[in-house]
């Protein structure tokens, strides 16, 4: 079973979509541009970045590859 997100064809089969096209399908789930710019989170300050060390960016970047085949809950029991 394939997850389709228009002209019912597997994911593999669609077409590259333009940013405008994907914004114009983010905003059909919010009232309004405000609501979904509201809904982003907050990027952390450039001091925060550079205070994180470079094995909490491996160990965030393997934590969300591995999540995208496994259950979330697995991994971050892991």
């Amino acid at each position: 079973m394939h997850c389709c997100l228009s002209e019912n064809l597997p994911l593999t089969e669609q077409k590259n979509r333009s940013f405008e096209w994907i914004y114009s399908q983010v905003l059909k789930r919010f009232a309004s541009p405000a609501d979904f710019e509201a809904s982003l989170p907050t990027p952390l300050s450039r001091r925060v970045l550079l205070a994180r060390s470079d094995a909490d960016y491996l160990s965030i970047m393997c934590r969300r590859v591995f999540r995208a085949g496994l259950q979330h809950k697995m991994v971050d029991e892991k």
